[in-house]
């Protein structure tokens, strides 16, 4: 996050790292909707997507305890948040997420379905 600061700014820096915490951010060049940048400030994610576009970015995290940190994880698996969005709840990263839970013995987290997918077999 240091050359992020540097190029960007420190604004930009503390903008990623509450809003973003945790998580590989592959920075675009062009703003999408199924980015995590829709989560900060327009005019940061312009100045961040100009100098770092096409890039990917490890934003760090503030992490608690191991067992309060499953107990929230298994809150949020209960509610059917993937690993990502869990990711940002927390302030995790994601991969954080997937050791908590193998570490607890905990089984792996299935994957969403798509609502407008067919049933392959009726």
């Amino acid at each position: 996050m240091a050359d992020v600061a540097e190029i960007c700014g420190d604004d930009v820096a503390q903008e990623l790292c509450d809003k973003l915490p945790g998580i590989k951010l592959y920075v675009p060049q062009k703003i999408n909707r199924k980015t995590p940048l829709n989560h900060i400030d327009i005019q940061i994610a312009n100045r961040l997507m100009a100098q770092f576009g096409g890039d990917a970015l490890n934003i760090p995290s503030n992490r608690k305890t191991f067992h309060e940190t499953f107990d929230a994880v298994e809150a949020l698996v209960e509610k059917g948040l993937t690993t990502q969005e869990i990711a940002l709840r927390l302030g995790i990263t994601q991969s954080y997420v997937f050791k908590v839970r193998r570490n607890a013995g905990a089984p792996k987290i299935a994957s969403k379905v798509d609502p407008r997918q067919l049933p392959l077999f009726d």
